[in-house]
Parts: C-alpha cells; sequence; structure tokens
C-alpha cells in the first residue's frame, strides 16, 4: 500500500497494530464475538463487532485478515449505493467472499434516501428491495442491515423500525439495551477505546470499527484519508486497466512517486482549508 509522508504512525494513532491490541485486550478480559443473529443470555460477556465498508472493500479484507488470525469473526455492512466502489461487480464479488472465506459475516450498510418515505412500511420496503438486490450477487449475506451515514431522525426512527425477514442492527436492542460504542470520525482515542474494554463494565457490546480508519491509520481523519488515498486509487485502477490505451501507459499502475506527491499535497489542501 503506497504510504503518505504520515505513513510513520505514533503508538498513540488508529493503525492495524492497535487494531490488533484492540481486540487482544477484549480477549483477555473474556469478551466472546458474537453475531448479531447469535443467541446469548444476559450473562455472557460478548462483543457484537461490526465492520462498516464505507470506501474500501480491500481495507474491509486486510481487517478480515486480521480478524482471523486472531480468531474473531465480525459483521461487515456491504454498501450497495456507493459512488466509491461496486459491489456488484466481478472484483468487488471476488473481495467479498474473501470476507466469508475469511470467517467473517455479511449485511447490508443502507443508504437511506435525502427525504424519507412517511410510512414506515414504505421504508423497509426500500431497505428489503437493496437487500434483494445485494444477495443477488452475494449469495452468504445475512437477513440483517445497517444505516449507512444516519441522520438522528433516522437513528431515533430506525430504532422501532421492523422490516420484514431483516434483522435491523440499529433496533433499540443493539443500540439502547446494551452499550454502542463507535469510532466514527474517531470521536474515541484508542487510549479511550482500550481503556473501556480493559475496564470490562459492560457484558454485551456493540462495537463498530470502521475499516478505513485502523487500515490506513493515523492522528486525525486528514492524515487517515491522506494515507488512504493511495490504495483507493490503486483499488479503482483494477476497473480503469482494462482500458487497453491505459495499460500500455501505466501496466503497473500509477507509480508509487506519484501516490505518495499526491497524497501529500492533498493533506497539505485539506490542513489549509480546516484552519
Amino acid at each position: 500500500m503506497p504510504q503518505s509522508r504520515t505513513s510513520q504512525i505514533p503508538t498513540d494513532s488508529y493503525s492495524k497494530d492497535a487494531y490488533r491490541s484492540l481486540i487482544k485486550c477484549a480477549q483477555r478480559q473474556g469478551y466472546a464475538f458474537r453475531g448479531f443473529l447469535e443467541d446469548y443470555s444476559a450473562n455472557d460477556r460478548c462483543i457484537l463487532l461490526r465492520h462498516d465498508v464505507d470506501f474500501s472493500l480491500r481495507m474491509a479484507v486486510e481487517l478480515a485478515e486480521i480478524n482471523r488470525s486472531l480468531g474473531v469473526s465480525a459483521t461487515f455492512c456491504i454498501l450497495l449505493r456507493s459512488h466509491v466502489y461496486n459491489p456488484l461487480s466481478a472484483w468487488s464479488i471476488d473481495e467479498v467472499k474473501k470476507l466469508c472465506d475469511y470467517g467473517q459475516h455479511l449485511a447490508l450498510h443502507y443508504s437511506a434516501p435525502a427525504h424519507l418515505p412517511a410510512s414506515d412500511g414504505e421504508l423497509a420496503k426500500l431497505i428489503v428491495s437493496d437487500f434483494e438486490m445485494l444477495r443477488s450477487s452475494v449469495p452468504d449475506l445475512l437477513p440483517a442491515f445497517a444505516w449507512h451515514d444516519p441522520t438522528a431522525e433516522l437513528i431515533k426512527r430506525g430504532q422501532t423500525l421492523e422490516v420484514p425477514g431483516l434483522v435491523n442492527l440499529y433496533s433499540a436492542r443493539f443500540i439502547k439495551d446494551m452499550a454502542y460504542v463507535a469510532d466514527s470520525n474517531m470521536r474515541h482515542s484508542v487510549a479511550e477505546l482500550s481503556g473501556l474494554l480493559e475496564r470490562g463494565q459492560h457484558a454485551q457490546l456493540h462495537l463498530l470499527v470502521h475499516p478505513l480508519i485502523w487500515v490506513a491509520g493515523g492522528r486525525t481523519m486528514l492524515e487517515v484519508f491522506s494515507n488512504a488515498w493511495g490504495q483507493k486509487i490503486q483499488e479503482l485502477e483494477e476497473e480503469i486497466r482494462t482500458n487497453r490505451a491505459y495499460a500500455k501507459a501505466l501496466p503497473n499502475g500509477m507509480p508509487l512517486y506519484i501516490l505518495e506527491d499526491f497524497a501529500g499535497q492533498w493533506l497539505d489542501a485539506a490542513s489549509q482549508e480546516s484552519t
């Protein structure tokens, strides 16, 4: 994976090594890792581990490899409607198959329309339609879904939303009746997440971990995106390099120095804009 100038990640940053340490910490505290469709009792110490695949299937596979090495299964939520990756392409289906081969679970990551239907029944129909479309190419898809980038309104409404035949991972059962912790936009530091697990105060925990943040790594979200650009461009080139002219000019894809320079310049520009 191409690295930007921020590739030397300090120990207090998000990284693949930090993720390994986090999972090992949970295992030391006696947590078992369960699937959302599995049964567990009120006395079980368990983590329902979820990975939302917002930007990169390749990064998802990297996190799945770590899970497999640690004997952990998680639920990877796959987007159907994304401008960043197409889960129905042949390349993507191969990547998704790797997730299953590594012992991971799959669910739908549902991107709700900007204007929600007034009726819960109509909203449920839209979710089922997307689920069936994705399952037509991903037969191992479990009957479950989670919202993608939900608004506060959608989270509140979704707690009581029932979708025929599907498990709602944002129902009150999973985000109110048990502890729910997410790393979205680094709202918690690595140290805070580790401390939460070390204290072991929650018998059941729904833990959302995004592959992008931990695989790309960084101290801030801007560093994460800077580190992610090189790999994402290479992922897009899987399709672009099917063009004969492109493949003749760059048979191995963009040279590493271009990707590194782009990532560094992107970080400089983004840092200036955010100040």
